[in-house]
């Protein structure tokens, strides 16, 4: 897993995911485990830029929104690339 968190997500598309199909899709998946999940993928896409690992990203998302595990951040992008939103480099 500590690979994993050292890859380069990119977005494969600019902006965030619609907030409806945010809440479709990773909803079942993250809201029982995170609350602010969605707070936290839209900071998730922002960062998205090919240039900072998964590591990274996990430690300013907890900075900016609040403590979380870098593994559930490495998680939730494996789904968002699943889900054809983001290429893990």
């Amino acid at each position: 897993m500590a690979e994993l968190l050292q890859r380069l997500p990119r977005r494969r598309l600019p902006g965030l995911i619609n907030m409806k199909v945010q809440a479709i899709r990773f909803g079942p998946l993250y809201a029982t485990r995170d609350s602010r999940f969605m707070d936290r993928m839209a900071e998730l896409m922002n960062l998205s830029d090919g240039h900072r690992t998964i590591a990274e990203i996990a430690r300013v998302v907890y900075y900016e929104i609040g403590p979380i595990d870098p593994l559930l951040v490495a998680e939730m992008f494996g789904d968002m690339q699943e889900f054809g939103y983001v290429d893990l480099l």
